[in-house]
This record gives C-alpha cells, structure tokens and sequence, in this order.
C-alpha cells in the first residue's frame, strides 16, 4: 500500500530559491534606556548581525535608537533597499510594548508623560506618537519580490498600565490574548513574525553576554537543512527547556511557496535531480544519486529524502533504518518520528505506532493530528479507556471539532452505556458553539433513540427542521430516523408518511425506497412492501 508518494514530492522539494537569491537584513539593539536600561539588546543585535552576515545577508545595523525620528530613519532605509532583494529580515532586541492590541518598539531617550495621579502609569497617547509601531516595518516586508519576509521581536510588549519602573524585556506582557491579537494584526503576505514570548511571560534578557532566545536562534540559524519554520520551533524547545517554561516563544506566519532553508545543501542540484527522477518514476535511479550524497555528505536530510524513497517501494525496513539514523543524527527531528509511526500502522504494529507517536508529543505537546491518532489507534485495539483519554486531549486543543466530539459522545454512549455523559458533550459542544448546534442533532436523536427516549428524539430532529443541512445525503436518514421514533410510539401512519417525504427530495435514491420498505414490513403491509 502506497502511503507516502505525495509526502515524498513535497520532502524532496529542498526549496526554490537559488544560490544567487539576495538576501538583506535590519538589526536594532536598544539598551541604554533612560529608565529601565537593558543589558544584552546591543550584544544580541551585534551576535545576529554577526550570523547573519555569514548567511550572506547585508546587514544594516543599529543599535541604541534614542527617539523616534532615528529609528523611522532606520526602517525607511532599510525599506528603500527591501525592493532590490529577495529576502527580508528585520530583528529588533529591547523593549517593546502594547497598546490596544498593537505593538509598540521603544527609543531609548524617549521620556513619556505619566499621570501621576494614577500611579505613575504611562499616557498611552504618548506611547502611540512617540514609540514606533510595529506595521512601520511590516509594510516594507509585503512579498513585493515574491520571496520571505521575517521579522523577529526579542522584546516583550508590556502592558500601557504597568509603571515604567517596570518596563524590562524581562517583564510581563499584556494580558491580551495572543490569538486575538495576531487575527487583528496579521502577518503580510509572504511573511513571519516571531516573538521571543507569548502574552503572559517573560523575555528574560539573559545572565551572559546574549538572552536566551537571542543565544538560541543564532544556533540554530546556522544549521544545514531547517526549514525557517523548524529553526524557530527548536527555538522554542531549547527557551522553553532553559526557562522551564516560563518563556515561551511564539510565531505568526503567512509564508507562501516551498520550504525556505537559510542554510542550503553543497548538494543542490543533485537533489534536484533526484527528485526529478522520482516524479519520473525512476525511484531507484533517484535513490542512487541521494545514496551518492550520504557517503560524501551523511546529513540528516540526506538519510531521511532516502527514506522516503524506500517508502516509495515499500521498502519499509531500510525506510526504518534510515529514519531511526535521522533520529540519531537529531534527536527532535519530529517528521522522523510521524513517518516511523505510519510505517508501524502500515505494518499493522499499532502498539509500536502509538509509542513512537508518544515520542512525538514529547516534542510537540500540542499536536492535534498525533494526538487524534493515537486516539484512533487505542480504538482500533479495542483500549477504550486510553483512545477516550487521547480524544479528550485533543478536544482540549480542539474544542470545535465537531465529529470529534461525535465521536466523544458515541464512546460515552455505546461503549461506556453513559448516556448522562453522551448528551453532556453535545450540551457542551452547543454552548460554544450555539449556531453549529444542528451538526450534532441528528447523532444526538440517534443516541436518545437507541436508549428508548423516542420523544426527546423527535423534539431534537423537530428543533433543527429535518431539512437544515448542507449534505444532500442528510436529510433523508434524518426523515428516517424521525419515521423510526414515530413508529416506536405507535403512529404507523406518521412514521410511513415522515419517511416519504424523502422521496420528494430525491426520487431515484433506492435508499430512501429501502427504508419506506422496512417501514411496510415492520407494520406487516405485504402487498405495499412488493
């Protein structure tokens, strides 16, 4: 069974910027704030710059920006020169903050007026006239030139109400929802934004020479082979590790194309080649050319473009062999872990399957696919108990999925014969989500009916109006379940009558027939059955 062609086009697909894409960076350091002076913004914008100009990026550094008019000066320079490259970056270190859901950069020497009859608090008139606001560099980073645009705030945007004794990169942020505030501000088009952490925590400015994140992003910058979005996700592994999760990074992002790598292969246009061949069919010419690369080049992305080669042609044991040596070579390499688990379901070994997924939650908590996996796999080995404590984990990332949450309430229902609990998760899921609660009515009359409660069936199909549905498909099983309950409570004529009017709806559907039939043999009508 071949379950990975698609997933190998997309992993051999290395990126489609050419050696030759020019590349162009902003970086600012602010530290030496009249109040609340920072200690490693300038050593951090001068350590990304650093990395950045071995990237082959041209750096425009600045560090210690006193007031607003030098800091726009610096952005528009920057945004002059974006037009004339391929890829964009802007990275910003010190103190940030937010008012009515917009960010907010701070110049060092900027005083701002406070209303000392409110504690000290700052007017947030002044924060919005004299700080600069965020969408000042994101319109120089729209996909003009149809390439990757990155911007990355390693500073916190604090609270307008807190005092400025407290303004530090190392304090609180506002307690605004960052979910909500990225839907109101999101990323251009072609872009990334990361934060160095979430509403809520802190950004801790380091007790060395570089923050935290500052020291990590650099690291990883720097590796062969990531993705943008993988080096800032094992960025957020090592500050989430370091700060036992008291910082937590986080980003927002819009970008388009294939995958975008800072750091590219020696070995491109072999790559290249190789997924030619394989979208050719000639799986084994390609796996020479990639076997090729792993005795001068054994990386981890080498190993693991073969391994889907193996999977290509079912080779699933060298597959194994060459995931398990990615994982070797990078122990938080997740898509290894994902590719070992659907060889395992393959192979029909669910119990290996579920331990490897495990592993991958281990890295990604908050991973609902895995976890809705395991859920299913549980389910599959007839382990009720653990597939409903995965279900209710994902239902914890994923509150609005209804058919996980028909799936909750039928577990509850048929397998634990709860039905308190049944039409408890419906109850729940209709508060939340009160306009979608006609996506649950007809399992729910389903469940009511199967226990004996034929009148709260109907109120249940009655309340959505049998016809309320976008599924051409629906609407007659709710007319028959609706003709079953009426014929449970003995109105023969109503139950033959109900289940017809599917008939009206469509009337060369031979289900619909189907049931009107079993309807004639339940009250034993022979002659109208023929």
């Amino acid at each position: 069974m071949r379950l990975f062609a698609a997933s190998l086009a997309i992993l051999l697909s290395l990126g489609t910027y050419s050696q030759e894409e020019t590349r162009l960076a902003l970086v600012i350091g602010n530290a030496n704030y009249t109040e609340g002076e920072l200690k490693n913004p300038v050593n951090d914008a001068l350590l990304v710059a650093q990395t950045l100009d071995s990237l082959d990026f041209d750096v425009i550094l600045d560090t210690n920006l006193t007031d607003i008019l030098s800091f726009v000066k610096s952005i528009r320079n920057f945004g002059t020169q974006r037009r004339t490259y391929d890829i964009g970056l802007v990275y910003y270190a010190g103190h940030g903050i937010q008012v009515d859901g917009e960010d907010f950069l701070l110049p060092t020497k900027q005083i701002f007026t406070v209303k000392a009859e409110q504690g000290g608090e700052i007017f947030e008139e002044d924060i919005k006239r004299y700080a600069v606001n965020v969408n000042e560099i994101l319109k120089h980073l729209t996909s003009e030139s149809g390439a990757v645009n990155i911007l990355i705030l390693d500073a916190c945007r604090n609270s307008p109400l807190k005092s400025r004794d407290e303004l530090s990169r190392g304090n609180l942020f506002s307690s605004q929802d960052i979910e909500d505030e990225l839907a109101r501000n999101p990323p251009p088009s072609g872009s990334l934004i990361a934060y160095s952490t979430d509403p809520g925590r802190r950004a801790f400015d380091g007790k060395g020479a570089n923050s935290i994140y500052c020291e990590s992003l650099c690291n990883h910058m720097l590796k062969e082979g990531l993705t943008i979005e993988q080096v800032f996700k094992r960025v957020r592994l090592d500050v989430e590790t370091i700060t036992q999760n008291q910082q937590s990074p986080v980003e927002a992002q819009k970008m388009k194309g294939d995958d975008f790598y800072l750091v590219k292969s020696d070995f491109q246009e072999e790559y290249d080649l190789a997924k030619k061949l394989q979208e050719e069919g000639e799986v084994y010419s390609a796996m020479q050319i990639i076997t090729s690369i792993i005795t001068k080049e054994p990386t981890l992305k080498a190993y693991e473009s073969r391994a889907f080669l193996y999977q290509e042609i079912e080779i699933y044991d060298k597959a194994l062999e060459d995931y398990r040596t990615c994982l070797e070579i990078d122990s938080l390499h997740i898509s290894a872990y994902k590719y070992i688990g659907l060889i395992y379901e393959n192979n029909e070994e669910y119990n290996a399957a579920i331990d490897v997924y495990n592993d991958y939650l281990e890295i990604e908590p908050n991973e609902p696919l895995i976890t809705l996996r395991i859920s299913d796999l549980y389910s599959t080995l007839n382990e009720y108990d653990k597939s409903l404590e995965y279900l209710n984990n994902y239902l914890s990332i994923q509150p609005d999925d209804v058919e996980a949450n028909i799936k909750k309430a039928l577990f509850h229902a048929f397998v634990f014969d709860d039905l308190d609990k049944a039409l408890e998760t419906f109850v729940t899921y209709e508060k939340t989500n009160p306009i979608k609660k006609c996506d649950v009515s007809f399992p729910r009359a389903g469940i009511l009916r199967e226990f004996g409660y034929f009148d709260q069936a109907i109120e249940v199909l009655l309340d959505c109006g049998w016809d309320v549905t976008d599924d051409e498909n629906y609407s007659w099983k709710k007319l028959n379940l609706l003709g079953e309950c009426y014929y449970e409570l003995g109105f023969t004529d109503k139950a033959i009558m109900t289940i017809s009017k599917g008939i009206e709806l469509d009337i060369n559907n031979p289900n619909i027939y189907e049931c009107r039939g079993n309807m004639y043999l339940k009250i034993k009508d022979y002659d109208l059955y023929r």
